[in-house]
């Protein structure tokens, strides 16, 4: 919606009319708070009104949850257990999509060697994939 021409948002917005009315099936639209602003202040907010009438609004937090950092850790292998601080922060600043692209890359880059994944390679893939 952000990067969107009006037409482009016209055409999302019947697109999402459309597929409710042929399902009556509850949609779930997923943003950021740029988003919400965008409905409520941008300037479409007339066009997208019926949308943010039937709204619910949910926020999600700006930094991703540590609990769900350990998670995405660990269905790529790392040992959640022993996260040395400093990488911990450094995992805390990432967005979704990179970390879970330089975990699954540690996966892929400890399997090619025969080992475990560990930190240690975690950050030698940081580096390789976005320099030190």
């Amino acid at each position: 919606m952000v990067s969107a021409t009006r037409t482009q948002t016209r055409r999302v917005v019947e697109i999402i009319r459309e597929a409710y009315d042929r399902t009556r099936c509850g949609l779930v639209l997923c943003g950021t708070d740029v988003v919400e602003e965008g409905l409520l202040q941008g300037p479409d907010a007339g066009l997208l009104d019926q949308i943010v009438q039937r709204a619910i609004a949910v926020r999600l937090p700006r930094q991703i949850p540590e609990a769900d950092i350990l998670a995405v850790a660990a269905a790529a292998g790392l040992p959640v257990q022993s996260v040395p601080p400093p990488i911990l922060k450094e995992l805390k600043g990432l967005r979704m999509n990179r970390l879970a692209l330089l975990c699954a890359m540690t996966a892929e880059a400890a399997e090619r060697r025969g080992q475990a994944p560990d930190w240690e390679l975690w950050l030698q893939t940081r580096r390789a994939l976005l320099g030190a």
